[in-house]
């Protein structure tokens, strides 16, 4: 990725946690999106997203226009052979929320999930566009060649496909999915919140593009996902990439895992990083800081933290002024696993506890996560999570800060040692934005894009929301 780097838009205010805005990214802490049936936070840090009131407020709600457009570009894949399906939950707490789907594309009726009867597909032969119904943590799933069977629990609960379970009914069948959220769209909250996951796997090469009034900061229409060819490309370098070579999948389905779902089935990735790891653990021993610059206390003055190894853990202390004291913090040597399933943060040892301390342990966590995945720590002393223009005024952030997340100096997977699914699918996408993982979000480099309202009071009659299969 040395060359068209893109100029990151906007920046988050904390890290590792769009698990924390509820349904948005619907990401956990092992950096897989669970489904409807997984588990995920309730906050929704509502404060974030303003409305902005001068741009779009017709009379009535455009929530009841709102629509979906499916188009097939791939001139291999012919639309009688093209399936798919909406599902997700009634609310936000996966404890009490009903599970529901998509049964009429018309009005974009749901109807709650039963145990006995599966999940209805549709053909895009029949139906090219869908009204979107109000649902969390849903997910619009597109397959080739045969439709998905997603039975329900007897809980209730809807059995989303397991990418990686060659006893699953959905194992040979060609899938992918796009995380789609929608809210209150005449609050201040997220009406809608699409991202194009490829935690689990990569096997349906598509793109989708939004436009309405979007978060603060963010432009008014957004396309993410990958360019057409792109998926032969990648499943030709992912071949050629050593242990992640057992990732693509034999048979009919042309299916890419994920390290993380492939992980287990591939021993050669259970010691992948465990000599860098040692490297980093021995640079960081060995006299050399690791310089970050987080909002720590809630408070939007950027405050310096610097680790280094003692005793065995990566220990963070801050330096300089800062709004509120902060305790050390310890962090222990991390695994290969740890690594790839975004688990450093539970690997805190000391300074983990309180309010403030948790706050900063997450942040730092998820940048030193996103480091390891990216192969930067021995590139560069600086991690950050901070993106935009340092020159602009009364921006108090360091430039190399803001350097490192924007990555003008090209060093991301840059490294003989990285995590070449990654690599090779930031690579491809639009944007070079991708989400395969929550380390994702640390810089901004994932493919979510957030509106507080879909569509523009000049184009009520355009569907505001399309998503394109492109050629493979």
């Amino acid at each position: 990725m040395k060359s068209a780097h893109r100029t990151l838009l906007g920046s988050l205010a904390f890290l590792g946690s769009l698990a924390s805005l509820g349904g948005l990214a619907a990401c956990n802490g092992a950096g897989s999106v669970p489904g409807v049936g997984g588990s995920t936070a309730a906050s929704t840090a509502s404060n974030l997203f303003r409305s902005n009131q001068s741009r779009i407020r017709p009379a009535g709600s455009l929530c009841n226009d709102y629509k979906l457009n499916l188009v097939n570009k791939t001139s291999q894949i012919e639309d009688k052979n093209v399936y798919f399906l909406l599902e997700g939950r009634d609310g936000p707490d996966p404890k009490t929320a009903k599970y529901i789907y998509l049964v009429d594309a018309a009005d974009g009726k749901t109807e709650v999930a039963k145990h006995g009867k599966d999940v209805k597909n549709f053909n895009l032969s029949q139906t090219p566009e869908f009204r979107i119904p109000n649902i969390w943590a849903g997910r619009f799933y597109v397959s080739y060649d045969h439709p998905l069977v997603l039975p329900v629990n007897q809980d209730g609960r809807i059995i989303e496909p397991a990418a990686a379970n060659e006893a699953d009914p959905n194992y040979n069948t060609p899938w992918d999915f796009i995380e789609l959220n929608k809210r209150d769209c005449n609050g201040f909250e997220p009406a809608f919140a699409p991202n194009l996951s490829q935690v689990d796997e990569f096997t349906i090469p598509m793109e989708f593009h939004v436009e309405g009034q979007p978060r603060p900061g963010w432009k008014d229409q957004e396309t993410r996902g990958v360019k057409p060819g792109a998926y032969n490309e990648i499943k030709r370098q992912i071949e050629a990439a050593g242990p992640f070579a057992g990732l693509v999948l034999a048979g009919g389905s042309g299916r890419i895992l994920s390290p993380i779902k492939g992980y287990d089935s591939n021993p050669k990735l259970h010691t992948y990083y465990d000599e860098y790891i040692k490297k980093v653990w021995g640079k960081y021993a060995g006299g050399d800081k690791l310089h970050m610059t987080f909002n720590l206390c809630g408070k939007t003055v950027p405050s310096g933290l610097e680790g280094q190894v003692t005793n065995g853990n990566l220990v963070f202390k801050q330096t300089g002024l800062s709004p509120c004291k902060i305790d050390n913090i310890a962090f222990k040597m991390p695994s290969t696993r740890d690594v790839f399933f975004g688990l450093i943060q539970d690997d805190c040892v000391a300074g983990c506890d309180g309010a403030n301390q948790a706050d900063v342990r997450h942040q730092i966590g998820a940048a030193l996560n996103a480091a390891f995945y990216r192969s930067t720590l021995l590139a560069t002393n600086t991690i950050s999570n901070r993106v935009g223009d340092p020159n602009a005024e009364g921006n108090p952030w360091p430039k190399s800060d803001v350097d490192y997340c924007e990555q003008k100096d090209a060093i991301f997977y840059d490294a003989v040692t990285t995590n070449f699914f990654g690599k090779y699918i930031h690579e491809h996408a639009i944007d070079h934005l991708a989400y395969l993982s929550s380390v994702d979000e640390v810089c901004n480099q994932s493919s979510l894009v957030i509106f507080t309202v879909p569509g523009f009071k000049d184009h009520i009659n355009q569907v505001p929301f399309t998503v394109t299969l492109v050629a493979r």
